[in-house]
């Protein structure tokens, strides 16, 4: 899951610099863009982008259902551990 979010932001990031312009970060300070573009940068980024972005999702509700396993299924501790 963390490998996968740091993979968003970095789609997100050329998605957003795709037309060489930083990202300005809550108007305390610029974020430079590349100075490499590739072609349809913001086309191939994007759909990474929502393909990562959906994995999360997806993973993020099997954690979920495991969780609930543990605690309806399996009846163990687990999930009043991380509670």
């Amino acid at each position: 899951l963390y490998i996968l979010i740091i993979f968003v932001v970095i789609s997100g990031y050329l998605i957003a610099t795709s037309d060489h312009r930083g990202l300005l970060f809550f108007q305390w300070f610029e974020i430079p863009s590349l100075p490499f573009i590739f072609n349809n940068q913001e086309d191939v980024a994007g759909g990474i982008h929502k393909w990562l972005a959906y994995s999360i999702i997806v993973l993020a509700l099997l954690h979920i259902a495991g969780g609930l396993k543990h605690h309806l299924i399996d009846k163990d501790e687990t999930l009043k551990r991380m509670l």
